[in-house]
């Protein structure tokens, strides 16, 4: 039952965490990619365009 809890507190705890870097990440700066050559997908922008275009 305690890794249940457990399991449930960090899924919960990991949404409140997206929900804080879907909010705020439009305000942090991301280093520029094609300069230190990492695809974007890497920093997750993919993903939060596809979901607040």
């Amino acid at each position: 039952m305690a890794h249940f809890i457990f399991s449930v507190v960090v899924v919960f705890l990991w949404l409140v965490a997206w929900c804080i870097y879907l909010v705020f990440g439009k305000r942090v700066k991301h280093p520029n990619t094609k300069a230190i050559g990492l695809p974007r997908l890497m920093l997750g922008e993919s993903l939060v365009l596809a979901l607040c275009p």
